[in-house]
C-alpha cells in the first residue's frame, strides 16, 4: 500500500523500498529515496532509509495529533470553501444550463427541419452540436467541482470521526514490545540479540489502520529528517512533527525499560536478592553467579541495578566503599 505513495520532499522523487524480509513478514523494510539510490546521476544526497515500522507508527501518531488539532480542521474548512461555488458561479451554471436547454430546442427544430429537406444541409446542425458541446465542458467543470466537495466532505468527515474515536495507542503497544524472556529464565538465554525487532512479538495484534490509510492517504513526503507529513485531500496536508531521531529516541526509551523487565524477573536477579541481604562486593556477586566477564556483569547485571536503586552502597559501612545489599523499596 505504501507502493508510489511517497515521495521525497527534497527533490521530489519516488520513496522505494529497497530492502524486505520475505514478503509476508511484519518484521519490516528499510525505504528511501530512490533518486538516492543511483551511482551515477543522482541529484539527491538524502541517503539515508527509514524502517518500515516507523513509517506506520508515524501515520498512526498522525491520526492521533488530528484528533486534537484545530489547524487539520481550519486545512479542511479552506479546501471545501475553495471546491464550493460562488454565487458568480452558481449564476453562470444556471445561464450555463439555460443556454444548454435553449440550444437543445434549437436542434430540435433544425433537426425537423433538414428531415424534411432529406438531410441535404447539416451545417446548422453541426454549428448548434459545437455550441451545445463548449456549454456542457464549461459546465461540467462546475459539476465535477461540486462532486468532488461532495465526496472529499463525506471522505475527511469520516476521516475525523475515526480520529476523534482513537483509543491512546502508545510505542509499545504499537510494536507489541515485551520482555523476551519468562520469569525465572537466565537473562543471557534469550537476550543476546541487540536488534530491535527482537523486542516486538511479531505475530502479535497488529496495529496498524490499513484500510483508513487505503482510504484516506493519497500521497505522502518525508524530508531528510524523516519528518512525513501524509495528503489527504489538494491543499490538506498534515503529519504529527515526529522525526526518525525522536522515533528512535522513543524507542531506544521503551527498549531500556524492558531490558529492566527482563532482569528483574531473570534468575540472576532473584538469585543476587538473596545473596545480597547482606553486603557483598561486585566480585563476589559475580562470582556467586558463575559470570567469568567482569565487563559482563558490570554492563548487564551491575550497573542496570545500582542505576535503578535496587543495588544500593551499605549504608553501615560508612568508611568501607564497594559492599552493596539489594533494597527493596521503590
Amino acid at each position: 500500500m505504501y507502493y508510489k505513495k511517497f515521495t521525497c520532499a527534497e527533490c521530489g522523487h519516488v520513496v522505494a523500498r529497497y530492502r524486505s524480509t520475505t514478503y509476508y513478514s511484519r518484521e519490516g523494510s528499510a525505504w528511501r529515496c530512490f533518486n538516492s539510490f543511483q551511482k551515477l546521476g543522482s541529484t539527491c544526497n538524502v541517503s539515508i532509509s527509514f524502517d518500515e515500522r516507523y513509517m506506520d507508527y508515524c501515520f498512526v501518531d498522525t491520526l492521533r495529533k488530528i484528533k486534537t488539532s484545530e489547524g487539520f480542521r481550519h486545512q479542511i474548512k479552506a479546501h471545501l470553501r475553495k471546491l464550493d461555488l460562488t454565487e458568480n458561479e452558481l449564476q453562470h451554471k444556471e445561464h450555463l444550463e439555460k443556454q444548454m436547454e435553449a440550444l437543445n430546442q434549437e436542434l430540435y427544430k433544425a433537426v425537423d427541419t433538414e428531415i424534411q429537406k432529406n438531410g441535404k444541409n447539416t451545417q446548422l446542425i453541426n454549428q448548434i452540436t459545437d455550441d451545445i458541446i463548449q456549454l456542457r465542458e464549461q459546465h461540467y467543470k462546475y459539476i465535477e467541482r461540486l462532486e468532488q466537495l461532495e465526496e472529499d466532505k463525506e471522505r475527511l468527515e469520516k476521516l475525523l470521526k475515526y480520529c476523534e474515536k482513537m483509543k491512546p495507542v502508545s510505542l509499545k503497544t504499537f510494536h507489541n514490545m515485551r520482555p523476551r524472556i519468562k520469569p525465572g529464565d537466565s537473562v543471557y538465554s534469550k537476550t543476546n540479540s541487540a536488534r530491535d525487532v527482537s523486542y516486538m512479538d511479531l505475530e502479535g495484534e497488529d496495529h496498524f489502520p490499513e484500510e483508513v490509510f487505503i482510504e484516506h492517504v493519497l500521497s505522502a513526503t518525508i524530508d531528510k529528517a524523516g519528518e512525513i507529513k501524509f495528503k489527504f485531500a489538494e491543499g490538506v496536508e498534515f503529519g504529527s512533527g515526529l522525526d526518525y531521531e525522536k522515533y528512535k529516541e522513543r524507542f531506544e526509551k521503551q527498549k531500556k525499560k524492558i531490558q529492566m523487565e527482563e532482569l528483574l524477573i531473570s534468575d540472576e536477579v532473584q538469585k543476587v536478592k538473596e545473596f545480597c541481604k547482606e553486603a557483598k562486593m561486585p566480585k563476589h556477586i559475580r562470582c556467586h553467579l558463575g559470570i567469568k566477564s567482569d565487563n559482563s556483569y558490570r554492563k548487564r547485571i551491575h550497573e542496570p541495578l545500582q542505576k535503578s536503586g535496587k543495588l544500593i552502597l551499605d549504608p553501615s559501612r560508612e568508611t568501607t566503599k564497594g559492599w552493596y545489599v539489594w533494597n527493596d523499596n521503590d
